[in-house]
């Protein structure tokens, strides 16, 4: 695979309040986050004075939260917004979160590309939207440190409040070799993926759409906020994932909705859940793609934490 700067950080705050949050709260984050770059592109708020080259204060709204297609993009063109460059790895409870005053809550969020130029911008954002209130109860939150999580494994000090910010390192992702054997796949947190119109649902779970739902999804990062175009043979991928076979699938149907305040209802957000075993043996050139899936997520919803996967080799 090219070179890809995929990074993950970790931003861990205190809360100073009891705090109550909803059950996908990387729903809020993605909420809160947009509120503050808006404010920052109009002018209200402050930015960073360091931004690179290729964006300016006005565009950094349009740029996370819209993502409009460039004009002269070989792909996708007609359609409104390409995929977001970063997504919340947040997990999805099962009830509201309650957290004492001086719980820590860490927030989990991923950049591709050349969105890691602009990590100074996300903290910002993320720190004034905790100090204004979270949740429910507007509990005010300080952050106390981020971390960048390596492909090896190993955490990164990356800043704490009074300190300088120390550049992230763009690290590519590690893939390992191909396996042998069938692999374990976890569906962490509820898959939305439609095939021939329709949600898939545990009775018509089939391996070909997830696997390339995650080609065209790493595909279109890479050449929006990467590289460029990949040189890949999608129709071979594609006859290949024909190939794939479904050795076992234990597979749920969770319900899920949260409130949107922008539309004043609730938004559903039910999908698949669980665990299924993938053989690849036919089909090794869709395993990068399937590994590089814990990094991108699956589906609908993936920029604020829906389709989270987990492969076991």
């Amino acid at each position: 695979m090219p070179e890809f700067p995929i990074n993950r950080y970790t931003l861990r705050f205190r809360v100073e309040e009891p705090c109550r949050l909803q059950p996908v709260t990387g729903s809020m984050w993605r909420g809160l986050l947009g509120r503050e770059l808006m404010c920052m592109s109009t002018g209200e708020r402050s930015a960073p004075g360091n931004l690179p080259g290729w964006i300016s204060r006005e565009r950094l709204y349009e740029y996370f939260m819209e993502t409009p297609p460039p004009p002269d993009a070989p792909a996708m063109r007609r359609y409104p917004h390409v995929p977001h460059p970063y997504a919340f790895a947040m997990p999805v409870h099962e009830e509201e979160v309650k957290l004492p005053a001086n719980a820590h809550l860490d927030v989990h969020i991923t950049l591709f590309g050349k969105a890691n130029e602009l990590l100074n911008v996300v903290i910002l954002a993320l720190v004034r939207a905790a100090a204004g209130g979270l949740g429910k109860l507007r509990a005010r939150a300080s952050l106390l440190q981020v971390l960048q999580l390596l492909p090896g494994g190993e955490t990164r000090h990356i800043f704490a409040p009074g300190e300088k910010m120390h550049r992230p390192i763009p690290a590519s992702p590690l893939i390992p070799p191909a396996p042998a054997s069938a692999v374990r796949v976890q569906l962490l947190t509820p898959l939305r993926l439609q095939h021939q119109g329709r949600l898939m649902k545990p009775k018509t779970f089939s391996p070909q759409p997830l696997l390339m739902n995650l080609v065209r999804r790493y595909s279109m990062l890479h050449l929006f906020h990467g590289p460029g175009e990949m040189q890949a043979d999608f129709r071979a991928l594609k006859r290949d994932s024909e190939k794939v076979r479904l050795v076992d699938a234990d597979l749920r149907w969770r319900q899920l909705s949260r409130y949107s305040a922008r539309q004043q209802r609730s938004v559903p957000l039910d999908g698949l859940v669980g665990s299924c075993v993938l053989d690849l043996s036919l089909a090794p050139g869709l395993w990068p793609y399937l590994w590089l899936g814990q990094l991108t997520h699956a589906g609908k919803g993936a920029v604020f934490g829906l389709g989270q996967l987990r492969v076991q080799i």
